[in-house]
């Protein structure tokens, strides 16, 4: 996708500089994406299993063990 933007962006008469800085802060969006992606993945799957009666909900409320 980025290089596409860049072909087009250069084509546009944008110039090197501003196309670094917009694919940097391309990967810091693409971070919180992803991010937000995975939480979302994860809301679904315990929705899911909690419906589906598949969280053993003594195991999830239990006190961690100390370590020895």
């Amino acid at each position: 996708v980025l290089l596409c933007l860049t072909v087009l962006l250069n084509q546009m008469g944008v110039s090197a500089v501003a196309l670094s800085l917009l694919i940097g802060i391309n990967a810091t969006v693409e971070m919180f994406l992803a991010a937000s992606d995975t939480l979302g993945d994860v809301a679904v799957t315990v929705a899911v299993a909690s419906s589906e009666d598949l969280i053993d909900r003594n195991v999830y409320y239990a006190e961690p063990k100390k370590r020895k």
